[in-house]
């Protein structure tokens, strides 16, 4: 139960990590301050230090599993996109080929 836990945790984390850098990226539009920004990225890696601190000390298995989750997840995420790109590309292709009355 507490492995569950600390993985939704890093989880947890890791998305706030990313929304606060999207948050920096874009702080002069949203007029957002960048000293606050910056405190809560650096709270939030300080955060995710000491999780994964305390998973490689005491449950390394635990910490293994993770990271094979997550290039299962980065897998996944790229061959989406390569397939997406590509029915992007056939779908393109196609219209074109409508358009013009181009026939294969």
């Amino acid at each position: 139960m507490v492995g569950m836990v600390l993985v939704m945790s890093i989880i947890s984390l890791l998305v706030s990590l990313l929304m606060v850098y999207a948050n920096f990226k874009t702080h002069k539009l949203t007029h957002s301050s960048s000293v606050l920004t910056i405190l809560a990225f650096l709270g939030l890696m300080f955060g995710a230090i000491l999780i994964l601190y305390y998973e490689l000390t005491y449950q390394p298995q635990q910490m293994l599993f993770i990271l094979g989750l997550y290039a299962l997840l980065i897998l996944g995420a790229w061959l989406y996109a390569r397939v997406l790109v590509h029915c992007l590309r056939y779908i393109d292709g196609l219209s074109v080929s409508v358009l013009f009355h181009i026939k294969a």
